[in-house]
């Protein structure tokens, strides 16, 4: 499960419409929401994330990984909770890395 950043980002340069470069120096991974409670979301893309992360982590590049998750359902929850009709609450399995 090798991947060449360099490549990558050679690949990805017929999708440029503003033709930024990618500098690695200058560069970080940011990783949203990879939990439990979106499996259905993660399973397509979750082999290419992985790549990703294992290509940055070879490079040196510094990865963040956020999660969602809430205190307490009623105090906490706001808006989020009544669109969602549930939340992930945290310490819950739902929140743990997918």
């Amino acid at each position: 499960m090798e991947l060449d950043l360099q490549k990558f980002t050679r690949e990805l340069e017929p999708y440029r419409k503003r033709k930024a470069r990618i500098e690695l120096r200058h560069a970080v991974l940011l990783v949203i929401d990879m939990q439990n409670y979106f499996p259905r979301i993660i399973q397509p893309v979750l082999q290419n994330i992985l790549k990703i992360i294992q290509a940055c982590r070879q490079a040196n590049v510094p990865i963040i990984f956020t999660q969602h998750g809430h205190a307490k359902q009623a105090p906490d929850g706001g808006v989020l909770g009544q669109w969602w009709g549930e939340l992930i609450i945290e310490g819950s399995i739902s929140v743990r890395p997918a």
